[in-house]
Formats: C-alpha cells, sequence, structure tokens
C-alpha cells in the first residue's frame, strides 16, 4: 500500500530546516518522518525548485494561477457568493468556459469549503460600544451579586415557513467571523412575539405578546 501523502506544510518545513543545515538524519527525528522520505523531498526541491506536485500529464489545467487567484480574492471578498454565480463572473471578465464544479474545486484547493453560515444579531457600533461598557462595569460581581438579578428578553417565533439556510464558503474554526455570518433582526411579519425570563432560583413567566413589544410595556 502507497504510504501517507505528507503535506505541504510538512514538506516546506523540510525544506526550511534543510537549508538552515539540517542534515537528513537530523530532520527525520525532529518531524518523525521516514529518512528517505526526507531525502526524497530535498532532492526534488534541490531538482524543480518547489516541493509543491508537478503538473502530470493528461488533460491540461483549465485554469490559470492568476485566476485561480481572483476566483480565492472573489470569495473572500464575499464569502456567501455561489459558484455559479462565481463562474458567470469569470466567464464575463476571463473568457473562461468551465463547470461549477470546477470552480468548486479551485476554492477547495485553498481549504474553504462549502457550509450553512451561522445566525448572529446584527450589531451596530453603538450596541457594540455598549455591551463592552456594561461588561467592564459588571466585571467584579460575585456570584451572590448575579444572584439578585432577573434576566429577561423576549424573541421572534415564526408562525409559518423558515428563515431558510444561506450557504458560505469558509475555512474550519472561522464559523463565528462577522463576514461568515448572516446577520438577522428579532422582529418581522408572520410571527408571534413572546417574553420570559429566569433567575436564580428558576424560570419565570412565558407571556405571548399581543402587539408590539418596547421597553415600558
Amino acid at each position: 500500500m502507497p504510504g501517507k501523502r505528507i503535506s505541504i506544510d510538512l514538506r516546506e518545513k523540510i525544506i526550511e530546516f534543510y537549508q538552515k543545515g539540517f542534515g537528513s538524519r537530523r530532520i527525520s527525528a525532529k518531524l518523525m518522518i521516514p529518512k528517505g522520505t526526507v531525502e526524497s523531498i530535498i532532492k526534488k526541491f534541490k531538482k524543480f525548485g518547489t516541493v509543491h506536485d508537478l503538473p502530470v500529464s493528461g488533460k491540461p489545467r483549465s485554469t490559470t494561477l492568476r485566476m485561480d487567484r481572483h476566483i480565492i480574492a472573489k470569495v473572500n471578498a464575499k464569502p456567501m457568493i455561489s459558484a455559479p454565480i462565481l463562474n458567470a463572473e469569470m466567464k464575463g471578465e476571463y473568457g473562461l468556459v468551465v463547470s461549477n464544479q470546477t470552480i468548486r474545486n479551485r476554492i477547495h484547493e485553498h481549504g474553504l469549503k462549502g457550509r450553512a453560515a451561522r445566525k448572529k444579531p446584527f450589531l451596530s457600533k453603538r450596541h457594540i460600544a455598549q455591551r463592552l461598557k456594561w461588561a467592564k462595569e459588571h466585571q467584579s460581581w460575585t456570584a451572590n451579586d448575579w444572584k439578585k438579578v432577573l434576566w429577561s428578553d423576549e424573541t421572534k417565533i415564526n408562525l409559518f415557513g423558515t428563515d431558510g439556510v444561506t450557504r458560505v464558503w469558509r475555512r474550519c474554526g472561522d464559523a463565528d467571523k462577522t463576514k461568515f455570518c448572516r446577520p438577522t433582526m428579532k422582529h418581522g411579519g408572520g410571527s408571534r412575539m413572546v417574553w420570559a425570563c429566569m433567575s436564580w432560583k428558576g424560570v419565570g413567566n412565558f407571556e405571548i405578546i399581543d402587539g408590539i413589544m418596547n421597553a415600558p410595556y
């Protein structure tokens, strides 16, 4: 059976140590990679000046490096752009004629996967400043202080339908970054407002609100 492929990052690490004067045996021990593999990667680097996979014979790649960079730049600028729309833009700008799957493949090659965008309440700069100020004012509170607090909130429940799912191109671990989240608002048509509260001693009432919910209510 063929051995496990060495990642590009690890190959580059091998060359980094090699250029610092490390021998193949020392690199092998340091990175826990077979000595023969280390020597093979160094040999390839000496001959071709790269540790990346070399082009293989067969169908030529349908996009250039410049096109690939442009695709990733567009995705980074607009993470919620779909592959068909991105494909149409590339066709208009470069005359590129490829399948939507080819566009997805180029995106996948850069570690980006299509995932559902998490919802995050929309916060203005003023809201962010107010929340930070509140947190700083209460950071020294003890458990007994918090036991005296009655927590309450209201929310919207849709009577029918769904808010839908928005897909986004992102890397693993980037789910909560603002640019990868879809802003949401609390109020909207076709829904009912509800209010509830809780404290240290347990949950309180659950009220259905007729009309608009506001602070004096």
